[in-house]
């Protein structure tokens, strides 16, 4: 089965900020750069969560 980048992006983009330690808000370049993903990607993630309103 082929898993689009995209969705394997967005998966790598959510599982990121939950695995660190602490609860601190993590920037969206910070997400890009650790899991190595384009900048572009993290932010509309983050965006798209934060107006279904997750916290």
């Amino acid at each position: 089965m082929r898993i689009p980048a995209r969705a394997d992006y967005a998966v790598r983009g959510v599982l990121e900020p939950a695995v660190r330690q602490g609860g601190a808000p993590v920037k969206a370049e910070a997400i890009a750069v650790e899991q190595d993903i384009p900048r572009r990607f993290p932010a509309g993630i983050l965006g798209g969560l934060w107006r279904g309103g997750a916290e």
